[in-house]
């Protein structure tokens, strides 16, 4: 059992440990067993500090994409008041208070600190059967279908301000942050790829491998250039062939 490790023991190098163990007279035999279980108990308590941070920043992400887009409906907001256009307004209202509501249950996660997005959504489907799309990697997936449907009828049906672009609500838009993050992580993706098809296609002859290759190196190419022209708040794909579909002009 741990509960007779000293606290102080922790703070100790195996060397100070060693010597203290010995001083205070303990067994040869128990000096040894307490220094592996202390060096446990370190190995243990510094995974689980990393683990703390890499879980809250995950959903620090997600909060901070949900915050950026809280700030550009109170913007539009303020521009449909001062023109008069109530029905938007209201819309917008409506989705304001929707993105609050989920920040508030998204800090709560962070909170508690203990499940990755990916492990809480898990989790759910596991104990109750619901599904948070997406392995729940943008705060819009925490918001039910039923609540997305009226508040896009409302959007729908809101006449349009004189000024402003028309608000698409839930858009799976990222912080300019997580956006780098992301991006970093397809651009390493697709050098692999293009490493490893150039490599297959200066050994081999087939000519029906040869032609998936080349289409494999084509697809790359047109990933790149998708990847190039998100938006800096673009959510980006975990895996590279899902560039291919971000609803983008291919190029001539």
């Amino acid at each position: 059992m741990d509960e007779d490790i000293k606290p102080h023991w922790l703070s100790m190098s195996d060397a100070r440990l060693q010597r203290h163990l010995t001083d205070q007279k303990y067994p040869v035999p128990i000096i040894r067993g307490i220094i592996n279980r202390v060096r446990y108990l370190k190995v243990a308590r510094r995974k689980a500090r990393i683990k703390a941070t890499v879980t809250q920043q995950m959903w620090d992400d997600i909060i901070k994409a949900a915050r950026i887009e809280l700030a550009v409906v109170r913007t539009m907001k303020a521009q449909a008041k001062s023109q008069g256009v109530q029905a938007k307004f209201n819309a917008l209202n409506i989705y304001g208070e929707a993105i609050n509501e989920v920040m508030g249950k998204l800090k709560k996660l962070r909170e508690a600190g203990d499940q990755t997005p990916k492990q809480f959504t898990a989790y759910i489907k596991q104990e109750t059967g619901r599904v948070i799309p997406n392995d729940g990697t943008h705060w819009s997936d925490y918001v039910s279908a039923k609540q997305k449907e009226k508040i896009n009828e409302l959007f729908d049906t809101a006449p349009q301000a004189s000024r402003g672009k028309k608000k698409i609500p839930f858009e799976r838009k990222v912080s300019p942050d997580e956006h780098v993050v992301q991006k970093a992580f397809l651009v390493g993706q697709l050098a692999k790829v293009t490493q490893e098809t150039e490599a297959l296609l200066d050994r081999t002859t087939d000519p029906n491998e040869r032609a998936e290759l080349k289409q494999t190196l084509r697809d790359v190419q047109f990933a790149e250039y998708k990847l190039d022209i998100a938006s800096k708040t673009a959510y980006l794909p975990r895996q590279w062939r899902g560039l291919l579909s971000l609803g983008v002009d291919e190029p001539n």
